[in-house]
């Protein structure tokens, strides 16, 4: 199997804006060697990576965090979500979010105030569901692989 690093790729958007994106990488995703590849993209931009361990409410968490970002003036535009997934599923801290997880927590979604999402996660694109759910809730336009 082809291992393809999403870091490489989110390297080069870092360049570019740092601090109007974060990546949210889920620790159940994180492995050694993504650890230093985090570390190496530098401590300027070091505010833009948030890894997400083991928490019992991830989508709360990452609203707590672009909360955060927004009071200190450094307002997200680009929110990006590395972690493991297929067909209409997710792993965000260590918990496993669908459809249904989404719709239970709209009220926090709705406030997230981002742009973009992107979903580097194996065959996100492929559900009927989460994508076009995410983006109705989000407000945000949502890129995911099929």
């Amino acid at each position: 199997m082809n291992y393809v690093n999403p870091f490489t790729e989110l390297e080069s958007c870092l360049d570019q804006t740092p601090h109007q994106q974060l990546i949210v990488a889920d620790s159940y995703f994180m492995t050694d060697e993504l650890s230093a590849e985090m570390a190496c993209i530098g401590t300027s931009q070091s505010d833009s990576w948030f890894p997400l361990g083991q928490v019992d409410r991830p989508l709360l968490e990452i609203s707590e965090q672009l909360r955060q970002r927004r009071d200190r003036g450094l307002p997200v535009d680009r929110l990006h979500l590395v972690a493991h997934g297929h067909q209409g599923k997710l792993v965000l801290g260590g918990k496993w979010l669908d459809a249904a997880a989404l719709a239970g927590h709209s009220t926090s979604l709705a406030q997230w105030n981002v742009k973009t999402i992107v979903l580097w996660c194996r065959d996100m694109g492929k559900d009927p569901l989460f994508v076009p759910l995410l983006r109705e809730l989000t407000g945000s336009d949502v890129y995911a692989s099929a």
